[in-house]
Parts: C-alpha cells; structure tokens; sequence
C-alpha cells in the first residue's frame, strides 16, 4: 500500500494521470495503441525515450535497494 494523488485528463482518446507520490511525481498514458499514446506524449513534450514501463510497486523496490 502507498499514499498517491492522482489527477486525470483525457487527451486525443488517451488517457493521462499525473501521480504525486512519495518518491516521485509520474505520469501514466493509457490508450489503444501505442501509436496514440507516442502522438500524445510527443503533444505533451514528454521524453518518449525517458519512459518506465515498471510497475509503482517495482520502482519503491528500486528505491529501497538503492538507499541501503
């Protein structure tokens, strides 16, 4: 379990939420292909090459080893 904040918009049939979260504010885009969803990050400026596809649980993972 985690504490998040989520805000969500819909844009050219995709679905954008930006989370703020302890560790970090992310956004997630969620369409129907992942053509729609690359001309929706690249409209909204996003680094297509920047992204995660882990999961929130993974990345707290990741963080937890990295502050040992």
């Amino acid at each position: 379990m985690y504490e998040k904040y989520r805000t969500s918009y819909k844009l050219d049939g995709v679905l954008v939420t930006l989370d703020e979260m302890p560790f970090g504010n992310f956004s997630e885009l969620e369409g129907p292909d992942a053509e729609s969803i690359r001309r929706v990050a690249e409209k909204l400026g996003v680094n297509w090459e920047a992204r995660i596809a882990d999961s929130y649980t993974a990345l707290f993972a990741h963080l937890k080893m990295a502050s040992v």
